[in-house]
């Protein structure tokens, strides 16, 4: 969030639109909460406003491709590996099964995208290490007053779809989309 708001000063922006996608839609939305006057409009996709991943391992594991997956990546000896190879490497083996409804529609274009991608891991491995068991805004939703776009894929991840509803219910000028045949990733 900070670096949010300093990028927001360094633009010299009194307001703007803010969206976020899954981890990124947490910080959004903590922003938005933290810095009410500063966002007129937000979008988020695929996120969640607490940690409820319930029964996750089963969704995944009904997954066509999981086994093959799983045991591709226990091969990889990620300790040999940087931490963003590391990311990468479950990044090109998880995504297929678990992050598109069809992966075949966008696997050139995609695996592109994320060779080329720099993958920052200082983010999420302070989210894996400080917030990851405490991260619940559920309390301060109703302080987020501005419009909210939230949308989701019919074919996320379950904690991801009750919490898009759970988004909804407790933003007051939110409306939810749930588009049909798309998975975490909306394509």
């Amino acid at each position: 969030m900070q670096e949010t708001e300093a990028f927001r000063v360094y633009l010299g922006l009194e307001k703007f639109a803010l969206a976020g996608h899954c981890y990124g839609g947490f910080i959004a939305m903590k922003y938005a909460i933290k810095y009410p006057d500063r966002v007129e409009a937000l979008l988020v996709t695929n996120t969640s406003p607490y940690l409820l991943l319930g029964d996750t391992d089963i969704w995944m594991k009904s997954k066509e491709g999981y086994n093959q997956i799983a045991g591709k990546l226990e091969s990889v000896d990620l300790k040999s590996l940087t931490p963003e190879e590391g990311r990468r490497a479950g990044f090109k083996n998880w995504f297929p099964v678990l992050h598109f409804y069809n992966y075949s529609n966008v696997a050139e274009i995609f695996d592109k995208i994320l060779d080329q991608m720099i993958i920052s891991v200082k983010p999420p491995q302070y989210f894996e290490q400080h917030e990851y068991t405490t991260y619940d805004i559920r309390d301060d939703l109703g302080n987020i007053k501005v419009p909210t776009l939230i949308a989701v894929g019919d074919d996320d991840f379950p904690f991801i779809k009750i919490g898009s509803d759970l988004l909804q219910k407790g933003i007051a000028n939110s409306r939810l989309v749930v588009i049909e045949n798309c998975g975490h990733w909306l394509l």
